[in-house]
């Protein structure tokens, strides 16, 4: 599976004020976490003459040669603030160059668009605010089997509506894990387990390709929406995308969430 974006350098600030420097980005997290479960992840992204971090993708056997360096820019990244209630403020430190068609025209597979990419905008000093209109959504389904949005994303748009034609739209919504819409209907969670929620940067990312992997071997739906957000709540028990998961726990999490999936 490919994932496309921007592998960042991330600046995260906790609600304590604790910082912590980590790579980030898409690629970066699904690649670091979905690998462990055995699924090939190959990143595609450029970075900047700046990036001194290959060798940690090298020595998890991920694919580099998607990759690109641009010496022209620094890598993307962001300072992430996260408050007391989980919201987080992110802030654009430095931007590398846009993908372009020639860093994709190559790839086949796997057809997934995280909206985030569209979505951001910043002001003069890049703080990030999100802006998505109802035009934007129906064309990137024209062009994706699937879409990824946040809830901040979705909140003001008629998303249920836009559900058709065999697409999926996942919403994901942190520790409160978020729902999927296919074909009109609404797959939602009746209630959330309690879990110790260290870092929540990056689950949205691998809840979505771990969905979109499932979803594109066929699986059924309801137990790809129950492990993909099984995945996303074992990777908020760890900070950053260095942590090591309990392939156990995914499954302990799968079955769980798989009864509480409630369909409208």
């Amino acid at each position: 599976m490919y994932v496309i974006g921007h592998i960042s350098m991330d600046r995260i600030i906790d609600a304590e004020d604790n910082i912590t420097i980590s790579i980030g980005g898409a690629p970066t997290y699904c690649g670091f976490y979905l690998t462990q479960l055995g699924l090939r992840v190959e990143p595609v992204s450029v970075v900047g003459g700046d990036f001194s971090r290959i060798n940690e993708y090298i020595e998890r056997e991920i694919p580099i040669n998607w990759i690109r360096v641009e010496p022209s820019c620094n890598t993307t990244s962001y300072e992430l603030r996260y408050r007391p209630d989980g919201s987080r403020k992110l802030r654009l430190l430095s931007k590398c160059r846009d993908l372009t068609v020639d860093d994709v025209n190559a790839v086949r597979g796997i057809a997934v668009i995280d909206a985030q990419g569209f979505t951001r905008r910043f002001d003069a000093d890049g703080n990030v605010y999100n802006k998505l209109d109802d035009y934007t959504l129906n064309s990137m389904l024209e062009a994706g089997n699937m879409i990824k949005l946040s809830s901040e994303d979705a909140e003001k748009l008629d998303v249920d509506k836009l559900s058709r034609d065999d697409r999926y739209i996942l919403v994901t919504a942190g520790s409160k894990l978020g729902f999927l819409l296919h074909n009109g209907k609404r797959y939602v969670f009746k209630s959330i387990p309690t879990i110790n929620a260290i870092d929540p940067t990056g689950a949205g990312d691998v809840a979505g390709c771990m969905l979109a992997w499932h979803l594109s071997k066929g699986e059924d739906i309801k137990w790809s929406l129950a492990r993909a957000m099984a995945m996303s709540m074992e990777k908020v028990r760890h900070l950053g995308p260095h942590g090591v998961i309990d392939s156990s726990n995914v499954n302990e999490l799968t079955d769980l969430l798989l009864g509480l999936i409630d369909t409208a």
